[in-house]
């Protein structure tokens, strides 16, 4: 499920509890729909400046769930975008599943 919506740059950074919760949620989502097993990367951008808040938010919400390299797939997007979007790609680079967290 995608829903898009604008973050402007000048509204803050989504709450890290939303990020936090989200993350999880998508992965729950994931295992809900018979696809964790089929995941072969986790992507997050994050539409915010790197913080370490945030990073640490996505990681814990994943909670080792499911495949995550940070240093690959935590993007920090400085305002562009949707507040979160996470996506789930297969082992060959194929879309799984894709939500996106509005801005508050």
């Amino acid at each position: 499920m995608t829903l898009q919506a604008p973050f402007p740059s000048e509204q803050p950074a989504p709450p890290i509890g939303r990020i936090r919760a989200a993350a999880r949620r998508f992965v729950r989502g994931l295992a809900a729909d018979e696809l964790l097993e089929h995941v072969g990367r986790i992507e997050s951008l994050v539409a915010a400046p790197p913080a370490p808040e945030a990073s640490r938010a996505v990681i814990v919400g994943l909670a080792g769930l499911a495949p995550f390299d940070p240093a690959r797939d935590l993007i920090f997007t400085g305002g562009e975008g949707p507040a979160v979007r996470l996506t789930a790609f297969d082992r060959r680079g194929r879309v799984l599943q894709r939500v996106e967290l509005a801005a508050p």
